[in-house]
């Protein structure tokens, strides 16, 4: 059962650290903005799927959100990796070289911190356009795991017919359903026996926010 006075104040500080407003976090999850303004000042019980909504909406797992120490601290966790950042406009090509990509070389600029358990593979895309706005802006860096497929409802970067796109992944047995937070771009509905060349290239596990 979740602690609702520990997760409003922890909810709040992490928004506030990747520089979200409540608007954006009521955008992204679909729960109202005066619940989460409730929810954060601890006046309001949430269920736990309005919880899971709200963590899925920042990219994080409830045991990550409570096992995570939101204070800036000096000392890096023991987890932390730096990972390349390869350009948007050339991500394509990341599909030849992903097993040959070396540790800490980055293809665009400096490489970036992670403070979480990632695959050897991992990289990082700088957003480009507004496609998954307001949750991801451009210049912001999304980090990719290829080593996990991800499930419904999960952020991950995919190959279709020679465009790598950013979408939020659906499946059933019928289709698969990649759609944009930004509803002014249409979703994209794969059938399964459509002949499309379509490849999954890895889920969204963490974001870097553009620096100003």
């Amino acid at each position: 059962m979740v602690n609702i006075m520990s997760f409003g104040s922890k909810l709040k500080r992490l928004r506030e650290d990747k520089g979200l407003t409540q608007k954006d976090i009521s955008k992204a999850s679909g729960v109202s903005q005066g619940s989460i303004s409730q929810l954060e000042n601890n006046g309001r019980k949430f269920t736990q799927e309005s919880v899971n909504k709200i963590l899925e909406s920042l990219g994080i797992t409830e045991e990550d959100f409570f096992s995570t120490n939101l204070t800036p601290v000096e000392i890096p966790d023991k987890r932390e990796r730096l990972i390349p950042v390869i350009s948007w406009v050339s991500a394509g090509r990341f599909i030849d070289c992903v097993d040959v990509w070396p540790d800490c070389v980055s293809g665009e600029d400096e490489p970036v911190h992670v403070y979480r358990t990632v695959g050897k593979k991992t990289f990082g895309l700088r957003v480009n356009g507004d496609s998954m706005e307001p949750r991801f802006m451009a210049g912001d860096i999304i980090i990719v795991d290829p080593d996990i497929h991800p499930e419904n409802g999960n952020f991950c970067v995919v190959w279709l017919n020679g465009d790598v796109s950013f979408r939020i992944f659906h499946e059933t047995d019928q289709e698969i359903r990649l759609e944009s937070m930004n509803n002014k771009y249409p979703e994209f509905i794969i059938k399964r026996n459509s002949r499309v060349d379509f490849r999954i290239i890895g889920k969204v596990v963490d974001m870097v926010v553009k620096k100003f």
